[in-house]
């Protein structure tokens, strides 16, 4: 709904807005909008998507890693109880969407002749609480992609050395020297395949041919699925492992003392706050309005929580309380269908990785002074206007990234310790936290945003502390 009169408590406290331009079903960019920010994409001149195309896009932006963890999840927490998470994360998730989109609209109709535009959570933090909230938001989309990084690499590890090895035994003998390195030296596989494929295109500055790969993402998320599906109906693993087999409500009623310190992972799945404007932004200029956006948040996350909950459902009725967050590593070695789906989920987070680095990557050059002292021109860039590090400094800077999540995934015990932690650390704050903060400023108390501040905060600091006691070998927690 659209909203008449609104008193501005953030940057300009004393200012009012009469007749916000966020009405419902007129355009978010106010005409005259003349001056960007740098980094940000004008909706009004870039957007060129219709309804379902964006539907699909922030569909393929949503569901990733998140997903693959979530067996794992499932059998640490139990499954009617990870049903309700699961859908309880994506409901509220959607509501956060559509807030911070409502919020994003009203900042720009507020202030229509400055740089505030609806192309970046950051210009949204700015408006509410200064140059601060940009920081903030900045710093917590900064640890939020570095560890969303660390969990590319570490699905990598878990996957690419196995599934050569599992295909290279089909055309040769499992005794063969190379194979045999490969099993016991996973860890430099993992590096080496880094450093020769996923290093050099994280060297290009920027990642645009990359965005023709989101078809072929979503053709191995249902590869994988379909994958799962037939070797569950085909074989009953668990039932043959488990001694004694579990009950029924051990299965589905039980609340597991996992189910905590697996919230992490639970909300992980549905963070995509940080990129939801621009998001909107691709909309055609004609179809910029809050009704179409609701649209495309609804169908999206209802499409992400089916596909989502699949893959773990799938996972954890095949192997019920032993399924892993290495998610195909309890099938069979001989599996055809299982070697190819681990390649497949290898390419397709070795391509996702560098879409993200360009971001973590990105958000670490700010950090430097602003001005140099080469009348005005910072000398660590490439020119006056540009946000781009010279050669060496581009070089060095991508290497330290990508060398130090390379390390953290290789000494990660597993997947879903990494995604709990970002999840409870940071993913809250993204998903929750933040539109929460900036709605009590520019709106005031509602209902919403208390609800978003109470589940953000409570997982945030109880998912974070459990899943630091579990990283550093503590069992406090049980």
């Amino acid at each position: 709904g659209g909203v008449d009169i609104i008193s501005m408590t953030g940057n300009n406290k004393d200012t009012t807005m009469a007749t916000v331009a966020a009405e419902e079903g007129t355009p978010l960019l106010h005409p005259k909008i003349k001056q960007l920010e740098e980094n940000d994409v004008s909706a009004s001149s870039a957007g060129t998507s219709t309804v379902s195309a964006t539907i699909f896009n922030f569909t393929n932006s949503i569901v990733g890693a998140g997903c693959i963890a979530l067996g794992s999840a499932m059998a640490e927490s139990g499954g009617l109880v990870s049903i309700a998470a699961i859908s309880f994360f994506a409901i509220l998730s959607k509501h956060s969407f559509d807030l911070v989109i409502s919020l994003s609209r009203e900042a720009a109709a507020a202030d229509p002749a400055s740089k505030i535009t609806a192309a970046s959570y950051e210009s949204l933090g700015e408006h509410a609480y200064g140059p601060g909230g940009r920081t903030l938001v900045a710093a917590c989309k900064l640890i939020y992609s570095y560890g969303s990084l660390v969990a590319y690499i570490k699905i990598v590890k878990d996957n690419f050395a196995s599934a050569v090895v599992q295909l290279c035994t089909m055309v040769m003998s499992p005794t063969s020297p190379h194979i045999a390195w490969s099993i016991r030296h996973d860890d430099f596989v993992t590096v080496l395949v880094s450093l020769a494929v996923i290093f050099p295109i994280c060297l290009l500055r920027n990642m645009s041919a990359l965005e023709r790969c989101s078809i072929a993402k979503v053709a191995i998320v249902f590869f994988m699925l379909f994958a799962m599906i037939y070797l569950w109906a085909m074989s009953d693993y668990a039932e043959v492992s488990m001694d004694p087999p579990i009950s029924t409500y051990e299965r589905w009623f039980e609340v597991r003392t996992g189910f905590a310190k697996s919230l992490g992972s639970f909300v992980f799945t549905f963070v995509a706050q940080h990129t939801i404007n621009l998001t909107y932004g691709s909309l055609k200029p004609s179809l910029q309005t809050m009704r179409n956006w609701q649209v495309v948040s609804t169908y999206s996350t209802v499409l992400s929580a089916i596909i989502s909950m699949s893959v773990g459902l799938v996972s954890y009725a095949t192997f019920w309380t032993d399924a892993s967050s290495d998610l195909f590593s309890l099938y069979p070695k001989s599996s055809v269908p299982v070697a190819l789906a681990k390649l497949f989920l290898s390419v397709m987070m070795m391509f996702t990785y560098p879409m993200t680095f360009l971001t973590c990557r990105e958000l670490c050059i700010p950090i430097a002074p602003e001005k140099g002292n080469n009348n005005g021109k910072a000398w660590w860039l490439l020119g006056q206007q540009s946000d781009q590090l010279i050669l060496p400094l581009h070089v060095a800077l991508t290497f330290l990234i990508w060398g130090s999540t390379t390390i953290l995934a290789i000494l990660a015990p597993s997947l879903a310790d990494v995604l709990n932690l970002v999840g409870s650390a940071t993913g809250t704050l993204i998903a929750f936290v933040l539109p929460a903060m900036f709605s009590y400023q520019m709106r005031g108390y509602t209902h919403l945003a208390a609800t978003l501040v109470l589940v953000g905060g409570s997982i945030g600091i109880l998912g974070t502390y459990l899943s630091l006691l579990k990283l550093m070998g503590s069992t406090d927690y049980q």
